[in-house]
């Protein structure tokens, strides 16, 4: 069986973790997207990709247990 591989079957993900958007972080805190950037960009974790701002699923969670005070789980 002779078997074609393509770009997509050798593309391996470094992690396998969720990029949140502005959008996301404000839905989940129940704030402005104005504001969710802002909490983004202040974590230090923030990722700008063509003028739109990401941040690690992880990453912005650690970032909550930090203001909270709490150690992480």
């Amino acid at each position: 069986m002779n078997s074609v591989s393509t770009c997509a079957d050798a593309y391996q993900p470094i992690e396998s973790e969720r990029l949140l958007g502005i959008q996301d972080v404000a839905n989940y805190l129940g704030i402005t997207p104005i504001t969710a950037s802002r909490v983004m960009k202040r974590s230090g974790h923030a990722i700008e990709l063509c003028r739109h701002v990401y941040i690690k699923e992880s990453a912005f969670k650690a970032y909550l247990q930090e203001l909270e005070g709490a150690p992480c789980q």
